[in-house]
This record gives C-alpha cells, structure tokens and sequence, in this order.
C-alpha cells in the first residue's frame, strides 16, 4: 500500500504497506478464456449499461464506459489486447482532517473479510503470488485499490479477493484491526511508560521526518485554505492519536458504496464474464445511493499568501543557508489539456535542471544553491511548484523579485528555440516509450481515475499527442509567453512559503508527546491502567494467535501447472565495432535506441574514486568547448536521455571480487542517433571542468540533494552501511554513499582552497574514465534499426582514446561496525546481517524460498503486525550477503531480538507440499516480472559482465522448484550463526540511538558527519 503525498518535489512515491511485485491467490474451477466481444450502447449486461465506446489509438486500445444500474457504480474498461490485466476499485475519499481516516481504512480493510476471514488475506496471497503488482493507495481526495497479472485464474480471484476487502471487511466487527493498523495505547506492564504505537502512526512519523513532506503540507494549506486538500490525508502523527473507531467506521459507511467506487479494467478480458460476476457477487447486492463526489474549489486570492513554515535540524547543526523559498501557483487546468501538457513542457524548457535559464539564473545569484519544480496534475486544481534550496529567510523579497524580472523576460523576449525544440524531441521520445513499458496498463488507469473525477470524463488524460500537435501550431504566436503570463504574472492565487530550519524542533515534539501520554497515565485510575495493560496483552494475543486451518483453506492456492513456467528469453548477439565488445539486444523498441557503455574504471586509484561520483554529478552540468551549461541542458533535451552513473558488478556468486564501471545512458529516437551520439562525445572529450564558480555552485547543489536523498531513503543508508561491514564490494559500494557525502561536505566548507586540487582530480579521472580498453557497450533496439546505431557508435569509438592503463586492486580498511547512524528521523531502519560465505555455506535457489519464507511468516507478523513497523524482510544475495532489514519501526532492540530468534523459527518451521508449492509460485513469478526493453537489455548486460550464464539460471530455478520444508530447516544453524556474528546497522533518531548506546561502537550524526564515541 502507498500514500499519494499532495505534492513532490521529484513525484515520488511514499511508499505504505506493502508494495507488492508480486501477488496471487487461489483460482476457481473453471478458466475464463479471453474472448473478442462486440457490446452495443445503450444495452445492459449484467447490470452494466454501455454509455459510451471510444477508440484510442494513441493507447492501442478502445474506452467503453458503463453504468452499474441497480448500485451505481462506474466501470471504465481499456480493451485491447495485452495480456497484462489491471484492476482497481477506487473511491472518492475525501479527508476532513489530520488524523489519517482514509489511509487507516485503507490499511484495515486489507486484513479480513467475509469471505477470507485470515487476518490478513494479502500476506496470505503474497506467499503464492504470480502478480505483477498489487497494492492500495491513499491519494488526497480519493483511495485506490489496484493489481495487475497476466494469468486469468489469478485475475479473477484478485478482483474477488478485492471486492470482498472494501466491501465486507471484518475491521467492521473487530476493533483489534484499527489497533493495530491505526494506533493504539501501547502499556506492557503498569509501571512501564505510555506510548502510541501501530502501523500507520508509525508509518507517518517516518514520512513526517522529511522536511520536503512537512513542505507539502505548509504548501496545501497556504493554497487551499477552505478545501480539503488543506488536510493531511495520510495523517499527522500529532493528530492521528485523536482518531477513533467509531468515526473510521462512519466514515466508511459513508464512502465504501459501490454508488461512490470508480472501477477500472484493462486488457485482454472476457468482459462479459466479468461483468456478470462483479453484478453477481458484489454490486447486484447494493441499491444505489446519493453520495456527493463534487470537490469543491478553492475561491481564487486577491493577493499572494506568505506563509512561515519550520522543519527540524539536530541540536547543534549551523542553520545558515539552509531554508527553502517555495513559490506556488494554483492553476486551474483539468480540462484545458493543451496547457497541462503545456506547463508540463515549461517545467522542462525553464525551471527542470540547474542549468536551465530561470534554475540557473537563481544559482548564479546565489539566492539558493539549487532548484526543483513540479507540476502536480493529480488534484482538482493542479499545482505548480518553484521551490530554492539552499537559501536565506531573509531574501524573500529579493527572491520575488527575481521571479518577477525574470517570467517578465520570458514574455517579452521568449524563449529559445533550440530549448524549444529539443523539449518537443524529448517528449516524442518519452511518448514512443511509454508503449513499450510492461505495466503501462497501471499508469493508464491512475490517469483515467484522475480524468474520471476531475474532468467527468475517464479519457481525458489518456493521450497527449494531439495537444502536443495543437502547441506545436501555436509556438509562433508566442504559446509559451502566454502560458507564463497567465498562469504565473496574472495569476494571484499563489503562496510563497518561507520554510526554515529550527534547531532541536523534533526533540521538543517529541518531549511534548511523552510529557503528554505521562499526563494522561498520571490521571488514570489503577482500574484504567490495569485495563490498559489488559486490551495492550489482549492484542498481542490476538497477534499471536495463529489463523485456523478452515481460515486458510477458504484462501484459494495455485498449481504449479496454473502459470507459464516459461521465461522468455531476452536475445543477445555478440558483436564488435572497433575492437570494442557490443552486446546487441533486438526486441521491439517503437523506434527508440537504449544504449549502455560501461567504461571500466579499475584503472582509477582508490583515493581518487570520490570523482568517479563528482564526474557523474557535473558532467552534463558544465559547460563544454562549444556550449555553455544553459545550451548542454538543450542539448540533452534533444537526446531524449543521457545520464552518467557509477556502478559495480560483482561477479556472480562472489561478494570478493566485482568489476567497477562508469556507466553512459542514453535513450533517444533511433533517427536522432548521429545527434545523439555527437552530445556524447562532446560531454566526454569537451566538458570545461576549470570553471570555478560553476564547480563551486555545483559541488553546493550535489551536497543539497544528498542531504535530500540521505533523509528520505534511510533504509538505503542503513542498509548500504551494514554491506560495507560484510564485504569488499560492499566497502567499494560505500565510497559512493556515506563516504562520498563526507567528501562533498569537506568540498563545500574548503572548495576555494581545494579548487585547483578539485579540477586537476576530474581533469584526470575523467581521462582514466572515457578509454575503449575494456569498454562494453549494450544497445536495445528494433532490429532494423541496427544499422544506424553501428553508423553512429563507429563514430564515436573513434574518438575516444585506447590507452593501456594500470589496474588497481582495492584494499579497503573498514572494520568498523554495529554503528547508530543519527539522522532527524522519529522511527528507526534496522539491518542486520554476515557474509554466508565465511560462514562454510554458498549460494542456493532454496535461500530464496528462504528469504520468501523468513519475510512473509515471520518478520511481518514479528515485526510489522505485532511490532508496528512498516515492514521487514530477510534476503541473500548470490553474492552471499545474508540480511534482515526493518523499515519505519518504531523499536530498535526488540526488533535485533526477532531477527536473533529466525533460527527458533526454522527449526519448528512445517509446510506441506502444497504449502511449499504456494512459495514457490511467487517466487518464479518475481523473477518474470513486466519489464520495459531497456531494463531487459541492461540485465542481460549485467550478466554477461557478472559472469553468470543461462545455465546459472537454469540451475537456481530448479533449486527453487525443488525445495522442501526441510531444506529450510536445514538452515537453522546458518541463521543462528548469523546471529551470534551480531553485525548491525542502526538509522534513527538522537533520542532512541542514546537511549542504546551501549549497542553501538559510535553513533555518527550524519548530516554533518560528526562523530560521538559512547
């Protein structure tokens, strides 16, 4: 499950419950065969009228919107013929406050209902998956219940499994649900301290430890001060404690209607047998009812609202320079799709990179040290987003007046038409691709849902080509002059937010809520508190309590025999251009070029491998010989994709040894080859790296978004960390992460005394980098189309060097571990984990069934459903790197104590063959997930390079099919020797680390890299 958060920076997601890749259940007797069926409008199918067919040839499929007469509810079905079938149930759902009342419906109705009375029917499904995706999610005004699966048995009981959760959920009868998914009063014994516990109060203070979500909010609120998208819908952790039971249930009474539910199906489907069970088994048992789904909008301002808005630094951070400018437009553009995809395209042209003009005008005025805008089309009234890191409160004024002269000189003097062209090159390239990703079906029906609600009509997002073409007609008459003078000169509905950091802010959140749950227990009558400790033993019980064996035979399994068992192979042809290794991949790409180009950098010395990671972060960002920065990013623009990352292979089944690359990305149209490979050549030959300023400005941006990264990804850090314990590679990976961070920090406090030391170093690793010794590139692209990728490759192998270079063989001095990494963070990431090999075990299909089990029977019950945390899993890579990982977990030891007790777990662990056969299911289907031909190219490449080969692959699958309960036994005593190695990771807050310290051998502030020793 997933939170849709109002407005990001970089449209990410937050990531809820469980975001399942895979998902399954049982199937039924019978197989629904997927027919070709011609409907006539205005006639009744199973309950389901036909109001309107539609052909949308840009999405290769036909809209036929239908009426569920007796209930109410909307179907939108997406014919065509894609054997990836979607489904989602959505529902107008909008919040009335902070405390989170749709996001815990969302949770709740996933754990039980009439008809899968187990207390969690997903966790139960999870185990014999052969889905592709399956999920919830909380959006602002609406919640959305999607999965999708190319198998027809799974795509029926999915849909039931579905219908039956948000129709007829136990959570309606039995309190513990909304304990344990919403909040509770958490009392061990009598004398213990109160505390709030449960998964989506968890959840939330994890998401409320970003700055940018605390932004969002400040945002919401200062445009939409009257509609309830000034609510925080996933819930405020200050508020969500004031929810009860009581308003949950009446507030899905009122909502959880088929007369309020938008549902979606796509693809290949026998549409009339699933209209008939839908009408049979759900919606025929419903009369219709009046449910107001209008959004109400926000009456336009007179003037721009100002707003001041804080967010938490750690006590004894510098705050200079660190508060956010964010200057916010409402612009009312649902059903003017010419201008949303409009707006869409002057974020590109204007404000998308550092180096685009109005970004890069804001730099270089030193105003903030970098820039990030967005424009967020899933509400009723969209949101443009401008928002300076890296700046000064007290330049607010400065900064509108900036905007002001700047969006002034766009309407008078326009805009470039290089940028102008190269935006229209990109957004070809991305609409091509689109058509090939695997799962564009799920994307399609967010899109349709989205136009259902806010425009009445479920196809008006699901295509852009003719408004491209109608703003092409409309360049000349100045298209985008007027797009800014409307929507951001004239427009005074807009807010600026002044977001500041405040010193010590979350520990006095925090003293607050332990001050206030002390109060109230001070209050308490010693009946009230022994009652307390009762309802806290009481859940745990009901935790505990294992679900019956009728439950669970009422959750129907798969056959081996039930799924295509079948991988499909992706082709790879060895060929070489210039000495040079290519490794050819032909599938259908719609006429888009996916090409890879792993330099190797071995021939780079360990003390210089920091600049393989400022490389990729400059290089494309500077000017070159020919063009300045502003013209590079135009230039990019007209590639379609480029980007420069380092990477590391290890090779298959040893964490010891691995085979660094600095890895060039490029995705353009097959007919911008020459182009594009001309781009790449004067990024890798030409880039200028001898600019001071522009080094110095950009070394500020690159610490800015790490800060960004480090704070929203901390299960990546912890888990990155504790890999850097374990084994070369991990070391080697880590110089790019924390290491890598410590370095820009130094950079940016010394760069005017490091300057010239700064660019001899890149000068000089980039030489090392961009040589053909070694170089292999991958290209994924239409067979036809090969040809002209050789013509323009031949091209630039010939310009890059062919140096015989020294080697270096790494010797990293890490033996540090079992570190609290201190970050403003309200919950913790815990990983823990050994190297299997130094243990006297190797590799196995059956550690994946391993991993599945540990996670699914044992860590999410442990950890997440009695625990509260998000969630938890246990994995071992080929390599052999063994690790349990916790994510937003309100514990810290109690959760290294579960991890202790997997092996007490194994050894009383007991399946039965169709048990077994039910993991295994979904663990065939993970590794066949919908994948885009780019990312099949580039596994196919990571693989050739990591050494492993197709029979690998055969002998893992059959280790996988092959397993049996006590094989997974059997490795008991590997997981209980894990646990004496006691090799741990700990990201979390000041106050929880200190209160452990005794765990750790350091605890490392890491936004300012400073160290504590206990």
């Amino acid at each position: 499950m997933k939170i849709l958060k109002k407005l990001l920076l970089k449209k990410s997601w937050i990531a809820c419950i469980i975001c399942i890749n895979i998902i399954s259940i049982n199937m039924p007797a019978t197989v629904h065969s997927e027919v070709t069926t011609t409907l006539s409008l205005g006639q009744t199918y199973s309950g389901f009228r036909l109001m309107s067919e539609k052909p949308l040839a840009e999405i290769n499929s036909t809209a036929m919107v239908f009426q569920h007469i007796k209930s109410g509810a909307r179907l939108l079905y997406l014919k065509n013929e894609d054997q990836n079938k979607v489904f989602s149930i959505n529902f107008y759902t909008p919040p009335s406050d902070d405390k989170g009342v749709n996001h815990v419906i969302e949770h709740s109705v996933l754990y039980g209902s009439e008809k899968y009375p187990v207390k969690s029917p997903l966790m139960q499904i999870m185990k014999d998956s052969v889905s592709n995706y399956a999920n919830a999610i909380t959006f602002n005004d609406r919640t959305e219940y999607p999965f999708a699966t190319n198998n027809s048995k799974d795509f029926r009981n999915l849909m039931g499994i579905y219908m039956d959760a948000v129709f007829c959920p136990n959570f309606r009868k039995d309190s513990k649900i909304f304990s344990q998914e919403g909040w509770h009063y958490d009392l061990a014994t009598k004398d213990a301290d109160l505390t709030y516990n449960g998964v989506v109060y968890n959840e939330m203070k994890g998401n409320y430890s970003s700055p940018e979500v605390i932004l969002q909010d400040a945002i919401m609120k200062s445009l939409f001060p009257d509609t309830l998208y000034r609510f925080e819908a996933g819930g405020d952790p200050q508020a969500i404690p004031q929810l009860t039971r009581d308003k949950t249930l009446e507030t899905y009474y009122k909502y959880y209607t088929p007369s309020n539910s938008y549902i979606y199906l796509y693809g290949k489907l026998d549409i009339l047998d699933n209209l008939k069970f839908l009408d049979g088994s759900y919606l025929g048992k419903f009369h219709k009812k009046e449910v107001i789904t209008t959004i109400e909008v926000q009456k336009p301002f007179f003037q721009r609202q100002e707003k001041d808005a804080e967010y938490s630094v750690p006590i004894g951070s510098d705050t200079k320079n660190k508060s956010y400018l964010s200057l916010n437009y409402a612009v009312n553009i649902n059903k003017n799709m010419d201008d949303m995809l409009g707006l869409q395209l002057l974020n590109l042209m204007l404000f998308a990179s550092d180096t685009s003009p109005i970004s890069n005008a804001i730099i270089q005025s030193g105003l903030g040290s970098s820039v990030q805008s967005n424009l967020n089309t899933n509400l009723a009234e969209p949101v443009f987003q401008i928002t300076v890191n890296g700046a000064e409160a007290t330049n607010k004024d400065k900064f509108l007046q900036f905007m002001d002269l700047n969006l002034a000189g766009i309407v008078k003097n326009g805009i470039d038409k290089q940028t102008i062209t190269s935006v229209f090159n990109l957004a070809e390239t991305s609409i091509r691709a689109q058509k090939t990703v695997g799962n564009k079906g799920l994307g399609y029906g967010e899109n349709a849902i989205a136009g259902w609600m806010y425009t009445g009509d479920p196809t008006t997002y699901l295509g852009f080509e003719e408004n491209l073409a109608n703003i092409k007609k409309s360049i000349d008459t100045g298209y985008f002059q007027k797009l800014v003078q409307k929507y951001f000169i004239d427009n005074k509905h807009s807010s600026l937010i002044v977001f500041k950091p405040k010193v010590g802010l979350q520990e006095e959140m925090d003293a607050k809520v332990k001050k206030s749950l002390a109060d109230y227990k001070s209050k308490l009558s010693a009946k009230d508190i022994d009652e307390l400790v009762k309802q806290t033993k009481d859940l745990k019980t009901w935790q505990d309590t294992p679900d019956s064996k009728k439950a669970l035979s009422a959750i129907p399994t798969l056959l081996l025999s039930d799924i295509n068992t079948n991988t499909e192979k992706t082709p790879q042809i060895e060929k070489k251009i210039d000495k040079v290794k290519i490794l050819e991949h032909p599938l259908y790409t719609n006429k888009v070029a996916y090409m890879n180009m792993y330099f190797d950098t071995s021939t780079v010395p360990q003390d210089k491998l920091q600049y393989l990671y400022l490389l990729s972060n400059i290089i494309g960002r500077i000017d070159t010989d020919k063009h300045n920065a502003t013209e590079v990013y135009n230039e990019l623009l007209n590639v379609g994709g480029l980007c420069f990352t380092p990477s590391v292979i290890p090779k298959f089944k040893d964490n010891t040894v691995y085979y660094p690359k600095f890895v060039v990305s490029c995705s353009t149209l097959t007919d911008n080859l020459p182009n594009a490979i001309n781009v790449i050549s004067e990024l890798i030959n030409n880039s200028k790296m001898d600019n001071k300023a522009q080094l110095k400005n950009l070394v500020r941006s690159i610490k800015d978004s790490l800060v960004g990264s480090i704070i929203n990804t901390p299960n990546s850090v912890s888990n990155t960390r504790i890999q850097s314990y374990l084994s070369p590679l991990g070391q080697y990976n880590e110089t790019g992460d924390l290491q890598f961070y410590k370095f820009i920090l130094d950079l940016d406090a010394n760069f005017d005394f490091k300057a010239e030391e700064v660019i001899n170093n890149l000068k000089a690793v980039s030489g090392l980098v961009f040589n053909k010794e070694n170089l292999i590139v991958g290209v994924t692209i239409d067979p036809d189309q090969y040809n002209k990728f050789e013509q323009s490759l031949a091209t630039l192998l010939s310009q890059i060097p062919n140096r015989k270079l020294k080697v270096y063989n790494y010797k990293f001095n890490n033996t540090t571990k079992n570190e609290g990494l201190m970050l403003p963070s309200q919950v913790q990431y815990i990983a823990k984990g050994y190297d299997i090999n130094k243990l006297g075990y190797k590799y196995n299909g059956a550690m994946e069934v391993l991993g599945k089990i540990l996670t699914t029977e044992y860590l999410m019950n442990e950890v997440r459903e009695k625990g509260g945390a998000y969630g938890a899993s246990f994995s071992i890579s080929p390599q052999g790197t063994a690790m349990f990982s916790s994510y937003r977990d309100p514990n810290l030891k109690e959760t290294l104590k579960i991890f202790d007790k997997s092996g007490d777990f194994l050894r009383k662990f007991k399946a039965d063959d169709t048990q077994m056969t039910s993991y295994i299911l979904g663990l065939i289907n993970s590794k066949d997930t919908l994948l885009d031909p780019s990312t099949k190219g580039a596994i196919e490449d990571y693989g050739y390079i990591s050494g492993k080969v197709e029979q690998d692959s055969t002998k893992i699958f059959n280790e996988i099919i092959n397993t049996k309960a006590e094989d997974i036994r059997a490795y008991a005593p590997m997981m209980e020797a894990i646990a004496k190695q006691n090799i741990y990771c700990v990201v979390g807050g000041n106050e929880r680390l200190q209160q452990n310290k005794s765990l750790f051998t350091k605890i490392i502030d890491v936004l300012t890299a400073g160290i504590s020793y206990n």
